[in-house]
């Protein structure tokens, strides 16, 4: 089998390395579900009128700014963009600090809680140990001078 029918046989996600991918697709279903709520939040927004208009345009507001960050470290860590590392940690990070704030008070929720650090704790801890995803990316962990 030539080398261009493997590739086209395996498709786009073919050459990059697993680590890649799950990272990829976790952001990518972080990112979809971000889209969902967001896209409640405003039909909330105008159907039933908020308690409180400046909480309600606030919440709105955020989770709009998480959709792009969320989007623009996809698109970042696709263009192998060193900086997109650092920033798929810190919305793993974000993501986890939701999954544990869901698990507290009065009305916890253990299914978002879990459903929320679970696929944050594989991702996260592939961009910090993984080598493979360090080396796509263009980061050489190894060559750092150690003290």
């Amino acid at each position: 089998m030539t080398e261009r029918s493997e590739q086209s046989r395996l498709g786009q996600w073919g050459g990059l390395p697993a680590s890649v991918v799950v990272v990829l697709a976790v952001l990518a279903l972080q990112t979809v579900v971000l889209v969902v709520v967001l896209g409640w939040l405003i039909v909330e927004f105008f159907v039933d009128s908020p308690e409180s208009l400046s909480t309600a345009l606030f919440l709105t507001v955020i989770v709009a700014m998480g959709v792009a960050f969320w989007a623009a470290t996809f698109v970042g860590i696709l263009r192998r963009s060193v900086r997109s590392r650092g920033a798929a940690v810190f919305c793993q990070l974000l993501a986890l600090a939701m999954g544990v704030g869901s698990a507290q008070g009065v009305d916890a929720q253990w299914g978002i809680a879990v459903a929320l650090v679970v696929p944050a704790l594989a991702a996260g801890l592939t961009v910090v140990m993984s080598n493979r995803f360090a080396r796509y990316l263009g980061v050489d962990d190894n060559s750092r001078s150690r003290p």
